[in-house]
């Protein structure tokens, strides 16, 4: 039987977990935060270990699309044995854009694994009085 301390009692946890990422895309896909801000929208986006490279970012239609591909692989050596854990595949989060949406004022960046997208707003029509005329 295994202990609290024992890699393998840690793997198993781990592998009964349905948030652990084994297979499928739905165990990569990255969380995400929507703020709303004065003239924009900011998406970030968690992605720790996926490199700058392997990231896109698309509009379509109504969709702001982040998608792609990671790779990721801890060691850990204790007590005897060697416990490696690989995560690698695709992932894919849409969001779908507000009709106020600037599609092109998008910009990206990426730090220490958040990648922070900028949408920016259109500016709101105004009221505007109508004149009647006669016939």
């Amino acid at each position: 039987m295994y202990t609290r301390s024992d890699p393998f009692y840690s793997l198993m946890n781990r592998l009964w977990d349905p948030t652990f990422p084994t297979t499928g895309d739905h165990s990569l896909t990255p969380a995400a935060d929507i703020i709303e801000k004065d003239g924009e929208w900011l998406f970030r986006v968690d992605m720790p270990g996926v490199e700058k490279e392997n990231i896109d970012i698309q509009v379509d239609g109504d969709q702001l699309v982040v998608s792609g591909k990671r790779h990721e692989e801890v060691e850990d050596k204790k007590d005897g044995y060697t416990y490696i854990e690989r995560v690698d595949g695709r992932f894919e989060r849409r969001f779908t854009l507000p009709e106020t949406a600037d599609r092109e004022k998008i910009t990206a960046k990426t730090k220490s694994g958040v990648l922070d997208i900028h949408v920016g707003k259109q500016p709101e029509a105004k009221p505007r009085r109508i004149a009647i005329e006669e016939h």
